[in-house]
């Protein structure tokens, strides 16, 4: 009975750790599993955020990227709308009212510790995409940084660290006046899908660390009311080496 009960003991340490294993969104600029996942803003003014994001990872224990070069985080936002509205458009309408900060410096008082803390990257970029696999409904923003080609390391998961990888904003651009885009009190949600990391030595996208298991659900953001089922994540789309080999150019 000791051994059952102890071995019962083990499976539940062993779950519980493979379950923080995966990645995180949360409104603000820090983790914290206990934080509201509803963002509301007032659609009246121009200027100013209408959204913080902070995205994580914990990568797996034992989990080796060899020569790691960067990553890209895959962030769908999807409406109960048959077409997303203009504001949502970071490919169209509203390409410059969203923002990227990936570096050592991102880190919060819990997630402390970031992606970045071995080296800075060198740039970064947002990728948006309308109707991502043919679903109009929702925008698709990769997110990716990129590491100098000389500042390459193997990185090692310890299946429990938090790390911070980025924080993305939703500006208040183009939101109301002359000019403005539509839709910015839709309901909404906001789901990280997806952290990639990749090598400098990749041969192929079988080679990618892929977390996609949301940390404790939270994985997701309601923005304000009438948003549709949020709970979960949304089918990606691969994105190759060459999304990240892009930034060096």
């Amino acid at each position: 009975m000791k051994k059952i009960l102890t071995l019962s003991a083990a499976l539940m340490l062993f779950a519980s750790i493979a379950m923080a294993q995966g990645v995180g969104l949360y409104i603000g600029t820090d983790c914290n599993s206990a934080a509201p996942q509803t963002a509301t803003t007032t659609c009246t003014s121009n200027s100013g955020t209408a959204v913080s994001t902070f995205g994580t990872c914990v990568i797996p224990n034992g989990v080796t990227k060899s020569a790691f070069v960067g990553s890209i985080a895959i962030v769908d936002v999807q409406t109960a709308l048959a077409t997303i509205p203009d504001w949502w458009r970071g490919d169209a309408c509203r390409g410059s009212s969203f923002t990227l900060a990936t570096d050592g410096g991102i880190g919060g008082s819990t997630c402390a510790a970031t992606l970045w803390d071995t080296a800075a990257p060198a740039g970064n970029n947002i990728a948006a995409q309308f109707a991502p696999a043919g679903n109009t409904a929702r925008e698709r923003f990769a997110l990716g940084a990129v590491l100098y080609p000389d500042q390459t390391y193997d990185l090692t998961g310890d299946g429990s660290t938090e790390l911070a990888v980025f924080k993305f904003n939703v500006l208040k651009q183009k939101t109301t006046g002359t000019g403005s885009c539509a839709g910015c009190a839709q309901g909404a949600c906001i789901v990280l899908n997806e952290i990639q990391l990749q090598g400098q030595n990749d041969a192929s996208e079988a080679d990618y660390v892929r977390m996609t298991q949301p940390i404790a659900g939270h994985n997701y953001i309601v923005f304000q009311s009438g948003a549709p089922t949020c709970a979960g994540s949304t089918p990606t789309q691969n994105r190759t080496w060459g999304a990240v080999k892009a930034l060096y150019r």
